[in-house]
């Protein structure tokens, strides 16, 4: 096996110059603005076994989901919870935690927060999972939404 070659990354790079990271940042975002929002990434979360995504804007109102959670509230299509709040779907002790840290992400007074809770497992029964909530950002780095 003398012909054998070890792979292995490639660790050691030079660190990319200022006007290098500016430079691809705009081509970043002009790529992003190219693309369908159909394609982008939360569709992936569609093919993960037990994780569930979801997003919504500032005022609560669902604007993404994954095929997971619709399942877990017995929908079949997203235009069913779209537009709909955490009032509109969960009891309303639920909905009040829910919509805490909403808040909490929403005003800034934290950017992650990742806690064990109470939700729906696929029969419906209440169960507790692992879940991590962060604020989406606009342009200007202010919070307008929460997934």
């Amino acid at each position: 096996m003398s012909s054998a070659t070890v792979l292995q990354p490639i660790l050691a790079r030079p660190p990319l110059s200022a006007k290098s990271i500016r430079k691809w940042r705009k081509k970043r975002e002009a790529w992003l603005r190219t693309l369908r929002p159909e394609s982008l990434f939360y569709t992936l979360f569609d093919d993960i076994p037990d994780v569930y995504f979801f997003a919504k804007d500032a005022e609560g109102h669902t604007m993404f989901v994954s095929n997971g959670i619709l399942a877990r509230y017995r929908m079949a299509q997203e235009t069913e919870m779209l537009g709909l709040t955490d009032y509109d779907i969960n009891p309303p002790s639920m909905a009040e935690t829910y919509i805490e840290e909403d808040r909490r992400l929403l005003t800034g007074k934290t950017t992650r927060i990742q806690r064990i809770e109470l939700w729906f497992d696929e029969q419906g029964t209440p169960d507790w999972f692992v879940a991590t909530k962060i604020a989406l950002l606009d342009r200007k780095g202010t919070p307008v939404g929460v997934m």
